[in-house]
């Protein structure tokens, strides 16, 4: 079986999404951190809304943003308001978009949700969005989330195997660069790379130094385009995992712990 090994240079100087996607919401192996009930779902909105937290507002293929905060609730509390943007130009492709991401924090805590047909609005006077109350909200504590950026040496390898032209199959080996629970983050080349958004990978072998090998399936969630230091371009495909067993993301943890431990004994 043919194998292409893949090397990213470690020193990259600019990112640029192409595009970002945000799938947590929709994804099996972050459903058990989904809160669908109608009450909890209201009380982590007004928590947002006592702490004045600050949401970061996603539309559009390619990852803009409206930093806002959520004002308050209808008095049904079925409808949400967004404050009102300083750019009238944002303003505008936020209330065309259809459906709008947010992303905040709270006590070190993700919170995720979609909003269906944010449009303009009012409340107390003041111009904001209005949308409906969505249906789930993510909270994902920081241990839950947490990617390691992988060390240089003695890193870590992903294969992953791919159909190649003709009926033979491909090897390709790619160096991880990020990993956590739910997923990993990969350097590849743009030409002819068999990473892209939505495609799944059936047979993956991450090999985790000194604590063994997971057998994986992935999904491409994200691809973004990056300039290494010399300006060759390169791409870097976030995949998450699907339906990991709890022994292998157990294993992940336990990498993260030790190279997390090994580094905190070097900066003493």
């Amino acid at each position: 079986m043919p194998s292409t090994s893949i090397e990213p240079n470690p020193a990259m100087t600019h990112a640029e999404p192409h595009p970002l996607r945000f799938e947590l919401l929709k994804s099996d192996d972050y459903a058990h951190y989904l809160q669908r009930d109608r009450r909890e779902v209201r009380f982590i909105l007004r928590n947002l809304i006592e702490r004045r937290a600050m949401v970061s507002v996603f539309f559009g293929p390619t990852g803009d943003f409206l930093l806002t905060t959520v004002l308050g609730l209808s008095n049904d509390e079925n409808s949400l308001y967004l404050d009102w943007g300083a750019d009238e130009a944002i303003n505008a492709r936020v209330a065309a978009s259809d459906e709008l991401t947010c992303m905040t924090q709270l006590d070190r805590v993700k919170i995720q949700f979609h909003l269906q047909h944010a449009r303009p609005s009012a409340l107390e006077g003041t111009k904001a969005f209005v949308a409906p109350v969505p249906d789930a909200v993510l909270r994902l504590q920081r241990r839950e989330y947490y990617r390691l950026s992988t060390p240089s040496i003695h890193g870590v390898i992903c294969s992953v195997i791919v159909q190649g032209e003709g009926p033979e199959e491909m090897r390709v080996d790619a160096r991880v660069l990020d990993i956590s629970g739910g997923g990993l983050a990969v350097m590849v080349p743009p030409e002819g790379t068999p990473f892209e958004p939505d495609r799944e990978f059936h047979h993956c072998r991450i090999n985790l130094p000194e604590i063994g090998t997971i057998e994986a399936k992935m999904r491409v969630r994200s691809v973004f385009r990056i300039s290494a230091a010399n300006g060759k371009p390169m791409l870097r495909a976030g995949c998450q995992f699907v339906r990991l067993p709890d022994s292998q993301v157990s294993m992940i943890q336990r990498y993260i712990l030790r190279v997390e431990r090994d580094r905190n004994m070097r900066t003493r």
